[in-house]
């Protein structure tokens, strides 16, 4: 039975998600809610890091936000959460953070993105401006990276 009720809880969300997505395409600007493949590219990465990755982003209702990248190592950071926002016509903020790990498992910080988005006029892409910290687990930021993003809504 309660397999039964997550199963149709799981394809409520995910008829919500489409909607939403949906949605978010209208050119009123409003809303980015939906899944977008992005394109990151770093303008002064440092020494060994990559300077350009894919990510996937998913804006849901309400402003939460989840982020997945394609960057190397990926056992060593979890799941990026976080906000967005509206600011103005076609206008967005987004936040989010990884907690990051040494291979042995010890955790050593996080990384903080925050970004200001342009959305196209037809809701379907968006051009960004990206600062991303390296905090330690005691609070300092050790390294600050800027970078572009490009993301596309991701459709059925």
């Amino acid at each position: 039975l309660l397999a039964t009720g997550a199963i149709a809880t799981s394809a409520a969300l995910a008829a919500t998600g489409r909607d939403h997505a949906r949605a978010s395409t209208a050119p009123n600007g409003k809303q980015l809610n939906g899944t977008w493949t992005t394109t990151v590219q770093l303008t002064d990465a440092p020494p060994g890091a990559p300077t350009s990755f894919n990510a996937l982003d998913t804006f849901l209702p309400g402003g939460s936000l989840l982020v997945s990248s394609s960057a190397p190592s990926p056992g060593l950071r979890t799941l990026a959460h976080g906000t967005w926002i509206r600011t103005g016509d076609h206008r967005f903020a987004s936040t989010c953070v990884w907690v990051r790990f040494q291979p042995t498992g010890q955790y050593v910080g996080t990384q903080r993105v925050s970004r200001t988005m342009v959305l196209a006029k037809d809701g379907a892409s968006f051009q960004a401006i990206d600062i991303v910290q390296v905090v330690t687990p005691t609070g300092a930021v050790v390294a600050t990276i800027h970078g572009t993003e490009s993301g596309t809504l991701l459709r059925d």
